[in-house]
């Protein structure tokens, strides 16, 4: 496999364990860790720096049918039901925000910790 592997949402421990490894990209509710040559450490990269080409953006309707199928999961976490079609635009948005950057860091593989998204932002991830 070439590129890059995302870790999505790891603990202290995996952080601990890989925080070395350039091959290796983290995403959690802050955003991008990426490893950073200069420093030696990881740098954070706000997800909503990475511009979205929205060339490649495709049927964004489409999307958002995708992003729907996940409401019995986000009705667990998020109340104002009556405001899901304006969440389901600004998820749409972020998905596509999370998209840039996976083709920007080259990840070519994700790996999340829980085996099941079940929570609104690794449901995003996943979606991307």
């Amino acid at each position: 496999m070439s590129g890059q592997i995302l870790l999505a949402f790891p603990g202290p421990l995996v952080r601990r364990l890989l925080r070395d490894d350039a091959e290796v990209v983290w995403f959690d509710e802050a955003g991008w860790w990426v490893s950073d040559r200069l420093s030696g450490g990881r740098r954070l990269v706000d997800p909503f720096e990475i511009p979205i080409d929205w060339q490649s953006a495709g049927d964004t309707s489409a999307l958002v049918e995708q992003l729907k199928a996940w409401s019995p999961i986000w009705s667990r976490w998020i109340a104002h039901a009556d405001q899901y079609e304006l969440l389901y635009r600004e998820a749409l948005i972020y998905v596509l925000h999370l998209r840039a950057g996976l083709a920007r860091f080259g990840i070519a593989a994700v790996v999340f910790h829980t085996g099941v998204s079940h929570h609104l932002d690794s449901s995003l991830l996943e979606v991307a």
